[in-house]
């Protein structure tokens, strides 16, 4: 089955004809307009453009005073004068690159002590509004009596906390082969050397004793 094909709708050319609809004039149709017939138009008569309904007839302007150069702005924005001024000192003399540098600084320093004493004037005014919810005046209705004394603690706990169990790694297998190894090379010393002895129980007990002590050593160091 093939593509059913629907053809696109060109709006931008649908909102051209409909604007050209609108500029239309009224009482005049397309044939008219291309005929070039247009005395059907109501155009205004020479009465309705009289001066007595000019809005500007009465109004006089000075044009001296449109040539006066008002002052420099300087509170909103900073204006170019101001830049120009912040480079020279009182006498003229261009400043250096320091001294514009302190300049500057000096005015960060002003901008932020008038924000401090905006912000502690209004919250001096928010206290006396209402003495009751400031905390210095609560501070000093307090007694001395009111407040809790602090004693040190002598006691000591009898029972100490139990430490927790380290627990161990799990060692490399290099190490664990090398202790078996020394396990294995360790009873045979003992079976070669007890051979004839009939009480060979109480010589491996003391083989394996001597390798706990040595294995305890170990951990401590």
């Amino acid at each position: 089955m093939g593509k059913v094909r629907r053809l696109r709708q060109k709006y931008h050319n649908l909102l051209k004809k409909d604007n050209e609809k609108k500029e239309e004039p009224k009482g005049l149709s397309y044939d008219d307009i291309v005929a070039g017939n247009f005395n059907k138009i109501n155009l205004p008569s020479q009465t309705d453009y009289d001066a007595t309904n000019n809005p500007f007839a009465n109004i006089q302007i000075d044009f001296n005073d449109l040539k006066t150069k008002l002052a420099d702005d300087c509170m909103s924005v900073c204006s170019n004068v101001s830049k120009r001024l912040s480079k020279y000192d009182a006498n003229g003399k261009l400043l250096k690159k320091d001294e514009k540098r302190k300049r500057r600084h000096d005015l960060f320093l002003k901008k932020l002590d008038i924000v401090n004493q905006a912000r502690l004037e209004v919250r001096n005014k928010k206290r006396k509004k209402n003495p009751k919810n400031d905390v210095t005046n609560k501070l000093n209705v307090i007694n001395d009596d009111d407040v809790p004394v602090l004693v040190p603690i002598t006691k000591k706990c009898k029972n100490p906390l139990p430490r927790p169990v380290k627990k161990r790694g799990i060692e490399k297998t290099k190490k664990r082969k090398q202790n078996m190894l020394d396990d294995i090379a360790a009873f045979r010393k003992v079976v070669s050397e007890h051979q004839d002895n009939s009480d060979v129980f109480s010589s491996v007990t003391e083989c394996v004793l001597r390798k706990v002590l040595e294995e305890a050593e170990n951990e401590k160091s």
